[in-house]
């Protein structure tokens, strides 16, 4: 169970890292644009949007990660270390 928190997490933290990342970049370049599509209109990156993108970043690595921290839970360590 131990290896599987420990997959989960580093799954996790690597979205997140990457989540904030990508959020600062999309603020950097979008907040204040003005943008032509059809009309007019003023882009604003807020907090609740940029807590947002993080929100969704850190979900999608739990989805993403689940299932190989399933499975490097379930394999015995002699096992898993021949695999790779």
């Amino acid at each position: 169970m131990a290896v599987a928190g420990s997959v989960l997490l580093e799954a996790m933290l690597l979205a997140l890292i990457g989540a904030v990342l990508g959020t600062l970049l999309a603020w950097l370049a979008f907040d204040g644009r003005v943008v032509y599509s059809g009309g007019v209109f003023r882009l604003h990156v807020s907090v609740p949007l940029l807590a947002l993108g993080l929100a969704w970043g850190v979900a999608i690595a739990l989805l993403g990660g689940a299932f190989p921290a399933i499975r490097a839970g379930r394999l015995e360590a002699a096992r898993a270390l021949r695999a790779v």
